[in-house]
């Protein structure tokens, strides 16, 4: 509205702004957003989580009920304990994780996990902090892979090896102590085997020892 000194209304005004792009770019945001929720939430090999400040679940995409099993309406504002053994939760293990990952952005753990039904699974957890302009976590993005398969093969490999280093440790042995035996006996012309027995039966033992130590820091 237009009006003169004495208040009375003489016209009008208008101001017309082009939000053209603007309004493009906004649709354009929207629909990358709605892709990108699609695709998280169609994702099957990894269990997604949403936490909200408190890490209670706000929402999860398919991968997290293929590998928890719960459906999402089960699981819908509880807490994240949940999902980790009694024997953490009994430690405080899972306000830990949140707390840590509300410190430092991110906290990563292996370890077991439980299922709906009770079972456990062993998983590679990746918990990462939203934060928002404030600088506080606003919230918690929780990345789950099930390593079932993987320990596994990692228990089936640690016992293979136990079993070969037991069964060829001892003939090993019992050969290096029946050179010395020999070795005792001074049999003249026997010293250059028996000490090409000896080195060798040490090379083998050696080999063990070293396959020890290597596993000792992986």
């Amino acid at each position: 509205e237009l009006r003169d000194e004495q208040g009375t209304l003489v016209g009008y005004s208008k101001v017309t702004r082009d939000r053209t792009e603007q309004h493009a770019l906004e649709g354009r945001l929207r629909e990358s957003e709605a892709r990108f929720r699609t695709l998280v939430a169609n994702v099957v090999d990894y269990a997604i989580v949403a936490l909200d400040e408190q890490g209670r679940v706000a929402t999860w995409n398919a991968g997290a009920q293929r590998v928890h099993g719960h459906a999402e309406s089960e699981v819908r504002g509880a807490s994240y304990a949940v999902f980790c053994t009694p024997e953490e939760r009994a430690e405080g293990v899972p306000d830990a994780l949140l707390a840590t990952a509300r410190r430092e952005g991110r906290v990563e753990t292996t370890g077991w996990r439980v299922r709906s039904d009770g079972s456990r699974f062993w998983a590679n957890v990746v918990m990462t902090a939203l934060v928002g302009d404030d600088g506080r976590a606003s919230g918690f993005a929780v990345v789950t892979r099930d390593m079932s398969d993987i320990k596994r093969l990692e228990t089936v490999q640690d016992s293979f090896y136990a079993t070969f280093e037991h069964d060829f440790r001892s003939p090993v042995t019992a050969i290096r102590g029946f050179a010395s035996l020999l070795r005792e006996q001074e049999v003249p012309g026997f010293d250059h085997y028996l000490a090409r027995i000896e080195d060798n039966a040490d090379t083998l033992l050696a080999m063990i020892l070293v396959g020890d130590l290597t596993a000792e820091f992986e």
